[in-house]
């Protein structure tokens, strides 16, 4: 039986309409697993609300705690995590080799501790770091903004992001699986908004403000193969910008 955690959300609901899950849970009924053994579980289940988790630590710990202490009475003969590649403090220049941070903003701590409670608690697991996502039912990110003409002003075209399609990961876990491997970082390799703007939106974006210091992303690999890239990187930066050009053109 495969359970799925956090259906609902943005990086479950493209898994839900992607795969094939037996089992469904989010925090309406997320009691209801305790006592259950499956063979294997999907957790995308921890918030991505980066600024809420900051701006109010005690309650995305909370959150997270529920579902902690109901992980506690679950076994699985495989867990997979999908976490963030802000467990990395900064995610620059760092693989799967480097520790995750146990200081800095809590969005990250919080989700690296949430990824050391998965590698004690479950012998078999796989955890998988997501960078910056889109795809299906995509609400707020800067793509998104460019799409759709939403405080396009607040985007600094100085920022180097790192993109996922994110509706292509459901046959990502499973050749990550097949390779037998407990950690990867899927690495993106990073592209600059301006660069996104030139493909997609020319004339969108503002001049950057110079007094202010630009967001920088560039988690890499040590498993580029896998997903047929080559290290340090997934995807090259020519993929990336394809892939959200046929997102773009999907209308999805």
């Amino acid at each position: 039986m495969r359970a799925l955690i956090g259906h609902t959300g943005f990086v479950g609901g493209n898994l839900v309409h992607a795969g094939r899950y037996d089992v469904l849970f989010n925090t309406g009924n997320s009691e209801t697993m305790r006592g259950r053994h499956f063979k294997e579980v999907v957790c995308a289940g921890i918030s991505a609300i980066k600024w809420k988790a900051n701006n109010d630590p005690e309650t995305d710990q909370a959150a997270i705690d529920v579902l902690v202490e109901n992980l506690g009475h679950v076994t699985a003969d495989r867990f997979v995590l999908l976490s963030t590649t802000d467990v990395y403090q900064p995610a620059l220049y760092v693989n799967e080799r480097d520790p995750a941070s146990s200081e800095g903003a809590p969005y990250g701590t919080h989700r690296a501790a949430f990824e050391r409670f998965i590698a004690r608690t479950f012998a078999n697991h796989l955890i998988i770091r997501l960078p910056a996502l889109y795809g299906r039912g995509l609400k707020k990110n800067a793509i998104f903004d460019l799409r759709y003409d939403n405080m396009v002003e607040a985007i600094d075209p100085r920022g180097s992001f790192q993109w996922y399609d994110v509706r292509r990961l459901e046959r990502d876990i499973a050749a990550i699986t097949q390779a037998n491997l407990t950690l990867v970082n899927i690495a993106p390799e990073p592209v600059t908004m301006s660069a996104v703007a030139e493909r997609f939106f020319p004339g969108k974006l503002r001049e950057a403000d110079l007094s202010k210091p630009a967001a920088s992303y560039d988690m890499r690999t040590i498993h580029a193969g896998v997903l047929g890239g080559t290290d340090p990187y997934h995807f090259d930066r020519e993929t990336v910008l394809n892939g959200i050009g046929s997102y773009l053109e999907s209308g999805e």
